[in-house]
């Protein structure tokens, strides 16, 4: 048998021998695959030769197939199955996917967008999975490393290899327990600069630090913050607030989802600039059909 070199062979050949081995008929085959009979049979010449077998034989109730064509129907269907899962791989189905989309999101994040986004995806992928986990000074390292996908962020876009999409703008509120000596004051006339130093605060600890809007402000204004309680977790924060004095800054979408008598939301007394949130990824799942689709959906989901 001469060698075979498959940049030589057209692989339609086996798709053509798998229909005819099917359907044991030439007629049936072609009509399965909208090709003329005259088209199989002239096929059907060609892989014979190749295979130096005849594969197939007229028997009394419809074609046979010899030893060598049973030994490979099995093989060539593996071989189509595999190559229509490598195109595949530019489709995607929303309904019937079961692929586990992998995010990483700040305690904010977690509470404004993700429960919006787990509803959108129970009715448009609802076979599909989804794994959060909180961002951190690893997370550009894990999307580089394909442990993640997608990460939501609230401050300065990382360069390349990595790509954002700027979500929203977003700005920063004060918030007081309601029972805050100053409660009252700020519902009708706000908070002054003096009176929101005067009291301590309660800030987020990130492990993955960039200076606050707020203190850069107050920096420029010769001032600073007392700093009572730092702790990684925005909402046990506000738990601990509603059972104080201090002082708390939260987005300002945080607010809305709170829905907590409790807890009293103030314009913050001095100038911020708008705070970017972005959804950033590496450049390598540019092409990724799944990808592509999570971030659309993440996109009409976050922006106002």
């Amino acid at each position: 048998m001469n060698p075979i070199h498959l940049a030589r062979i057209d692989l339609n050949l086996l798709v053509i021998f798998e229909a005819v081995a099917r359907y044991r008929s030439v007629t049936l085959a072609s009509q399965q695959l909208a090709l003329s009979q005259s088209t199989l049979s002239h096929a059907l010449k060609r892989l014979r030769v190749i295979l130096e077998d005849e594969l197939v034989v007229r028997g009394r109730n419809g074609l046979v197939l010899t030893p060598k064509a049973e030994y490979l129907l099995p093989k060539v269907q593996i071989i189509i199955q595999y190559s229509a899962d490598v195109f595949a791989l530019s489709t995607f189905d929303p309904i019937t996917t079961t692929h586990c989309f992998k995010l990483a999101a700040s305690d904010y994040s977690i509470a404004t967008i993700i429960p919006k986004l787990i509803k959108v995806l129970a009715h448009t992928a609802p076979n599909a999975q989804l794994t959060i986990e909180n961002y951190s000074a690893e997370t550009l390292q894990r999307l580089e490393q394909g442990d993640l996908d997608v990460a939501l962020i609230g401050n300065q876009p990382p360069s390349s290899p990595f790509e954002a999409l700027e979500l929203f703008d977003e700005h920063m509120v004060g918030l007081i327990s309601a029972n805050h000596p100053l409660a009252h004051k700020v519902l009708d006339q706000g908070m002054s600069l003096d009176e929101y130093l005067a009291y301590r605060h309660i800030v987020v600890s990130f492990k993955d630090p960039q200076p606050s809007l707020i203190d850069v402000q107050l920096q420029k204004l010769g001032r600073e913050r007392n700093i009572a309680v730092r702790s990684p977790n925005m909402l046990a924060n506000i738990a601990i607030l509603s059972q104080s004095d201090l002082i708390m800054n939260v987005p300002s979408r945080l607010v809305s989802t709170l829905n907590d008598a409790s807890l009293v939301a103030f314009k913050l007394p001095l100038p911020q600039s708008p705070q970017q949130y972005s959804l950033i990824w590496h450049k390598r799942l540019n092409q990724a059909v799944a990808f592509l689709w999570f971030k659309k959906l993440i996109e009409s989901i976050a922006k106002p």
